[in-house]
């Protein structure tokens, strides 16, 4: 657990540069989790002829390609998003490769392994969206969701009247709060090992 500890805390840190608004947090879990479940599906037929080191430059020419495809598909949907992004969208496969180099590569079935990365990335997608979810409001005091021409706006509050909540749209602001998350996904991942070794969950 303490390398997939490791490799999912490292991921979320690479939310740190993404602007605070979660349209573009939305975008990024999806892109997250199709390029996981690829790179899952496409180990799993690697590691039956690939060794180790072989599977690692495998599956980063393979998370470089998964990355171009989705990103050609997304320009056509959000293609304001997309071009804001810029080289942002990758990061998702970054964070994949990470994963995966960091995981240990255990011989289990593919329906075993494709249900553990479906829950860690469900977990890991659930506190990016909530980073990113704080981030919005806190920082610019709304909701953004995607759309075709750019981002929509549901506005609660005006923070240029707080001054004090424009600090969360900082670099600064954005540190804390993913301090603060990462704490809650150790505390979590914490609580799932406990639970593993009690015999509640079968990590098998």
């Amino acid at each position: 657990m303490n390398k997939k500890l490791l490799a999912y805390i490292s991921t979320l840190t690479m939310l740190i540069p993404v602007p605070g608004r979660f349209a573009y947090g939305i975008l990024l879990v999806i892109v997250f989790n199709l390029v996981l479940i690829s790179e899952t599906l496409f180990l799993n037929v690697v590691k039956k002829f690939a060794n180790n080191n072989l599977q690692t430059v495998i599956m980063a020419a393979f998370l470089i390609s998964v990355s171009v495809f989705i990103r050609g598909i997304s320009i056509f949907l959000f293609p304001v998003i997309v071009l804001q992004l810029g080289v942002l969208l990758y990061f998702p496969a970054l964070s994949v490769f990470v994963i995966s180099v960091m995981h240990n590569r255990e011989e289990k079935s593919l329906k075993a392994n494709l249900m553990q990365n479906i829950a860690s990335g469900s977990l890991y997608s659930l506190l990016a969206l909530l980073f990113m979810f704080f981030r919005d409001i806190l920082g610019y005091g709304c909701i953004s969701i995607p759309v075709l021409n750019g981002i929509a706006e549901i506005r609660f509050f005006n923070t240029a009247k707080i001054p004090v909540m424009c600090f969360f749209a900082s670099l600064p602001g954005t540190i804390v709060l993913s301090t603060v998350a990462v704490v809650i996904f150790i505390h979590i991942l914490k609580k799932i090992e406990i639970m593993e070794h009690a015999g509640v969950i079968n990590d098998k």
